[in-house]
């Protein structure tokens, strides 16, 4: 999508980060946008994903070039 001036972003967790990185290099896509989210969120009370969703909202905004 970024590729077709459509703003793009890939959300992984901490533990998967590196190899996002490395298939955004490998795809000629290095410049996309990576939001990294604490490992895991699987077993974390809703609370706690939702503190985490929301925290991560303003960050999400600013990689797509979003002004909130």
């Amino acid at each position: 999508m970024a590729s077709r001036g459509v703003p793009a972003v890939v959300a992984v967790t901490e533990e998967f980060a590196p190899i996002a990185a490395r298939i955004a290099t490998l795809e000629a896509h290095s410049g996309l946008g990576r939001l990294v989210l604490p490992y895991p969120l699987e077993g974390r009370p809703d609370e706690e994903v939702h503190a985490i969703a929301v925290d991560a909202y303003p960050r999400l905004l600013d990689l797509l070039g979003i002004v909130a």
